[in-house]
């Protein structure tokens, strides 16, 4: 991303699409201020940028976000990502079993940390764009267990002395194309954000494409074998 440097800080200049001429969005890291400093530096910042770069100087808005909104956006977020994975697992433990329904929310932590490890790996900043890549991705990777694990349970009625390996494997390859398809045409959308969208979008697009990948993995590599490990170890309890 474009920058300048202002006394050892870097100036984060964001382009913004109009119709006629050109507006610039300017982030400047500091600390706490009151209205005189937020005014002093925006002076000061206005003749360092005139010294380099002729422009009319005319600052539609001039705003100082604290620490505050950016905790309150990350404790928010917190609380909503707990909050679906609470009501997934209690819808699904309803829908399905309490069996299937550990293993999708099991692979929906791993999809979230996963994903937020790669927001903190890239330095994305957390924004609201950013949370609503998350719990997209909640959405979509829920969406995507659900579909194995359905075609789990609807073998197991019909093929009820079947090995349950061998009867995951085949509902896994049963629904293989499905899920392909879905995440593909999922990725072509998020790459064309990705590519078309702006630096608005960039950071919800290249999150929901990295997420996407990941949870696609965790339904069939993940989802599954938690089923299979909790369920197994119920059978051969039973079965001895």
């Amino acid at each position: 991303m474009p920058g300048l440097y202002f006394k050892g800080e870097q100036l984060v200049i964001q382009a913004v699409a109009e119709g006629k001429g050109h507006e610039f969005i300017i982030q400047y890291p500091a600390p706490l201020m009151d209205t005189a400093e937020t005014g002093k530096l925006h002076g000061e910042i206005l003749k360092s940028l005139k010294a380099s770069i002729p422009f009319q100087d005319d600052a539609l808005e001039v705003a100082n976000i604290g620490p505050t909104v950016g905790d309150d956006m990350k404790r928010q977020g917190i609380y909503a990502a707990l909050l679906s994975v609470i009501g997934i697992l209690l819808y699904l433990a309803w829908r399905f079993e309490f069996h299937s329904a550990t293993g999708a929310v099991l692979s929906l932590v791993h999809d979230l940390i996963i994903v937020c490890g790669f927001v903190s790996l890239m330095r994305i900043e957390f924004d609201i764009t950013v949370l609503a890549a998350l719990m997209t991705l909640l959405g979509y990777s829920v969406n995507d267990s659900i579909v194995v694990l359905d075609r789990i349970r609807e073998n197991r009625r019909i093929s009820r002395e079947t090995d349950f390996v061998t009867l995951i494997n085949d509902s896994i390859n049963q629904t293989l194309g499905r899920t392909i398809n879905t995440s593909v045409t999922t990725l072509f959308s998020a790459i064309a954000l990705l590519m078309l969208g702006g630096q608005t979008l960039h950071s919800f697009a290249l999150v929901l494409t990295f997420g996407v990948i990941f949870g696609t993995y965790s339904s069939v590599f993940i989802a599954s074998p938690v089923l299979l490990l909790l369920t197994g170890n119920k059978l051969n309890r039973r079965s001895a």
